[in-house]
Formats: structure tokens, sequence, C-alpha cells
């Protein structure tokens, strides 16, 4: 460890704890990935003073290795390390745990060994009985059981680092569980911790009922904020380039297509592609259209109705009408107007 902190590029910082503070690290840099003499590895900046972080940014923007470098960081401060950082203070932990990518793959369970094969038993020839293996289930399946891991474990001393969960399912129902499970580790369960998805929707629904407003005051749920968020940016002069920098706030840059183009997927299935998500916005975009036009024209129609049933009432100030005449008059205009509501016209009132 003396050696690490002696050598480590850039320099590292002995790191401050707290009972339960801000994970809150300045200019921090990923240990391997510092060391690495292929490039220069640029620093970002953690602060989280509690509750979900949600990340988002287009592909190889750096949000995966930014989740990795809070995660290794978190763990060289609490076995006595320095840290490759400026400055770095973390909340006294009790777990770390993770969901993230590239674990999916698909085994029998960890059945016993057969009794005449010793070789992972003890001296004495006692078999060792070997864990569990993963089920046969699907990727989404997979995701699903690591998450009951961090359920298991969530509290306020536990960070969570969660990269893209319910990407293995529909759009809509991978949407529904991420956004649950955030709200859950966030509000209910009160972790610390650092979620990466594309489900931008997700992002700005959570940061408006739960992230801090401009006023700086509580949130439309009434709590202390326990959302924030940020994103990766990307140069998109003359082509795609990360800058692997985060800004306060959410991406919008849909870049999946200009990314696969990059690294090389072959030019005739790209054009389709994007041929295909032309089309697909231009759907999107009138289907909206087409939406907000009923929507303005069944205004439209509620709005006749009442306009002429405005009209009537104020001419029954000139009616001769004895009390028992008026009510049965405004209980038919009531019936009428009813009918117009529901047939969706305004032309079924007498004058």
């Amino acid at each position: 460890l003396a050696t690490f902190a002696v050598m480590c590029p850039g320099g590292a910082c002995q790191p401050e704890f707290t009972e339960n503070g801000p994970i809150a690290i300045k200019q921090g840099r990923h240990p391997l990935l510092n060391s690495s003499t292929y490039h220069a590895y640029i620093p970002n900046d953690v602060f989280q003073p509690g509750g979900m972080q949600l990340i988002t940014g287009p592909n190889m923007s750096g949000k995966s290795t930014y989740l990795r470098q809070v995660g290794l960081l978190a763990i060289l401060a609490h076995i006595g390390s320095y840290v490759p950082a400026e400055f770095a203070s973390f909340r006294l932990l009790t777990h770390i745990v993770t969901r993230m990518g590239g674990n999916e793959q698909q085994m029998d369970g960890g059945r016993p060994l057969p009794p005449s094969d010793t070789t992972l038993g003890e001296p004495d020839g006692t078999l060792v009985a070997q864990p569990e293996g993963p089920s046969n289930g699907g990727a989404f399946f997979k995701e699903v059981e690591e998450i009951c891991t961090v359920l298991s474990m969530a509290s306020e001393r536990t960070l969570v680092l969660i990269d893209e969960f319910g990407r293995a399912t529909s759009a809509t129902g991978g949407a529904a569980l991420a956004w649950a499970l955030a709200e859950h580790l966030a509000v209910k369960a009160h972790c610390l911790g650092f979620f990466v998805t594309h489900y931008f929707d997700v992002v700005q629904g959570l940061e408006l009922l739960y992230g801090e407003q401009d006023e700086g005051q509580g949130n439309r749920a009434g709590a202390a904020p326990v959302i924030t968020t940020r994103h990766f940016l990307v140069d998109k002069k003359d082509g795609i380039h990360p800058l692997f920098a985060m800004s306060v706030g959410v991406s919008h840059d849909y870049l999946g297509g200009e990314m696969a183009e990059s690294s090389g997927l072959p030019e005739v299935l790209i054009h389709h592609a994007y041929q295909i998500r032309d089309r697909l916005r231009k759907k999107a975009h009138e289907e909206e259209e087409a939406r907000k036009q009923s929507t303005k024209t069944k205004e439209q129609e509620t709005t006749l109705p009442r306009r002429a049933v405005a009209q009537q009432l104020l001419n029954l100030q000139y009616s001769t009408l004895d009390e028992q005449g008026l009510r049965a008059y405004i209980r038919g205009l009531k019936n009428t107007t009813t009918a117009a509501v529901k047939a969706g016209a305004a032309d079924v009132f007498e004058p």
C-alpha cells in the first residue's frame, strides 16, 4: 500500500471518513486505468450526499468505468489505502454491492461431484459440497437474481452500483422496473448509490419527483432531494468523440447508430438502420401530433356545450317562470348538456 501511494501516477491522498456524510472525491481516477501507459486517464469529481445518482450518456462515454472507479476507490479507502485523487471523503460502509453487465452466462447449477472423484475434496477424501451455480434462466432472470441480492443488503451504509438494470426485457417493462428499483433504493432503503441507465424518461421523472428544484428547497414529493442526475459529454463534431467528462443533468443524445458506425459495423447495415430509425422517429412524431390534435378537438367539443349552457343560464335572469318551472328547466338543461358532451356535439341546444 505504501508503494502504491508513492508510485501512483498523478499522486494519491489519504481518504477521510464520516459516519453519515457524502461520498466526495476531487479529481478521482480509476486505479487500474490510471496506471496504464497507453493513455492518460481523465479524472472526474464525485459528490453524492445520499440517495441515488442517476447517470446517462451515449455508449462508450465512460459511464461503466465511472461506476467501477467509485467502487474501487471506496474499497481502497476501506482497506487502509491511499486513493488516486486530490481529495476523498467516504461514508463508513458495511457493504458494496453491484449489478453490472457482462456476467449473464448460463450454466447448470453446481452439482456435488460423484464420490469417486475427490480432486476437490479434503486431504482425507471427504467430499466438499460445491456452491450452487447459476440457474438455467435467461439474461433477465440473472439480472433479477442479482438485484435480489442487492436488496437484501440495502441500508444507509450500503454503496450500490447498478449498470443498466432492465435492459434484457421489453423497453416498457425494463423502464418500469428500473424506476421502481431506483425509487426504492433512494427513498425507502436510503442507500448511497449510483445508477447508470438509458431510460431517459425514468431519469427525468425521478428527478422531477425527488430531485432538487430550482429554489433548492424540497421537491414535488415534499421531501429532501434524494435523486441527482449526471451525464457524460461527447464531442459530435467530425464524428463521435467521447470526452469522458461529467456534467450535471440528463443526456438526450441517442447516438447508438453513430457509435456502432465508429466501431466498424458494415456501412450497408448502418445505412439501413438509419433509414429505419428515421421512419420510426417520423411515425412517433406523427402519433404525437395526432394525439395533441385529438386532445385539442375534445377540449373544443367540451367547451362549446359549456358556452351554450352559460348563455342559457344568463338568459334565465329575464325569465318569467316560477321557482318550480325554473327547477324543471335547469334539470332539463343538465340532461341536455350531459347528452351533448357524450355525443361530442354542441348543436343539440335550442336557442
